[in-house]
């Protein structure tokens, strides 16, 4: 498995399992994960400027981290990150809103 598979990951969700299972599709379709869940703007901060982060994904109705307060910290450290967030429901506004404010997709748990 050559670097191209590596990812680094940040996981905003506030269920632990929900988390684990996202990391898990992930490793299925053959990438090798390294995530860290997080639970603040600071955390998340600390770990970006600790180490590179290739991706982001958050729960879209967090309430650790709202996705406005998401995009802000990663533009205010002047890195382009893709944040994936996520929902429990299909919903026209939230992925009108995930765009707007930066987000690269929404997905949907089941």
């Amino acid at each position: 498995m050559n670097d191209l598979n590596n990812l680094s990951v940040v996981i905003i969700h506030e269920d632990f399992n929900e988390a684990n299972r996202l990391i898990s599709v992930l490793d299925n379709i053959g990438y090798v994960i390294h995530a860290e869940q997080v639970s603040s703007a600071e955390e998340l901060t600390r770990k970006i400027q600790e180490s590179p982060v290739d991706m982001v994904f958050a729960e879209f109705d967090s309430a650790a981290i709202t996705p406005t307060k998401l995009i802000e910290t990663i533009k205010g450290l002047y890195k382009d990150i893709p944040v994936i967030f996520i929902s429990n429901k299909l919903d026209l506004e939230k992925i009108t809103n995930c765009i707007r404010l930066g987000g690269r997709d929404m997905v949907v748990e089941d």
